[in-house]
């Protein structure tokens, strides 16, 4: 609605609730195809441990790992959720510009609501391809990485070692972690303070 008695910060309002309104639902929409594929990767990881590195323990998940999926899930459920509250806050700038631009030329209520819709799409729909890949990245690692621990401690295993493959395209971090020895018990234990964590602000300085 726009019109000469309409304030244009009421303009701008309605089109930020609008827009979240429209992308509120999105996190609870990615929650099962993030189950689905956590169960994939730690089922993968399972398989790895028991027919690739010979670890005597069961074909089925443990404990751990069901915690592991869950973990995973709703702790990368953030990165969504953070990504559209950046675009609304982003689309709430651009909506300004516009409605003020708008009733400056003295655009009428179905012009400015055009343009809107279109700065809507273009801010909440296309997506930046790095932010998905770091997410997909991340997913990965740490739903194999916690797979695997419970899958040493299933075994019997109490330490592991890093055995990192050094050539030109070796990462310093991968470099720095290259023959060091850790615990399996001290990993778990991380994990089971991570996964109390609910604040996704708690979660990242856990996890940068």
């Amino acid at each position: 609605r726009v019109d000469g008695a309409l304030a244009q910060s009421d303009v701008v309002a309605e089109a930020i609730a609008a827009a979240g309104r429209a992308t509120a639902l999105v996190p609870a929409r990615i929650e099962a195809p993030f189950n689905d594929a956590a169960q994939e990767v730690v089922a993968a990881t399972r398989t790895d441990a028991r027919r690739g590195q010979r670890l005597a323990i069961g074909a089925e998940f443990n404990a751990v790992d069901r915690r592991v999926v869950a973990h995973v899930t709703s702790s990368h459920g953030n990165f969504v959720r953070d990504e559209y509250g950046r675009r609304i806050e982003g689309f709430g700038e651009e909506a300004r510009r516009i409605v003020a631009a708008g009733l400056d030329e003295g655009l009428g209520r179905d012009d400015i609501a055009d343009a809107l819709e279109q700065a809507a799409r273009v801010v909440l729909i296309e997506r930046a391809p790095f932010y998905w890949e770091t997410v997909a990245a991340s997913f990965i690692a740490q739903g194999r990485s916690y797979a695997q621990m419970s899958s040493y401690a299933e075994a019997g295993i109490r330490q592991y070692r890093i055995e990192a493959v050094i050539d030109e395209q070796t990462t310093n971090i991968c470099r720095y972690l290259h023959g060091k020895t850790f615990s399996v018990a001290d990993a778990l234990r991380r994990f089971d303070r991570i996964e109390q964590l609910e604040d996704p602000e708690g979660i990242k300085q856990a996890m940068p």
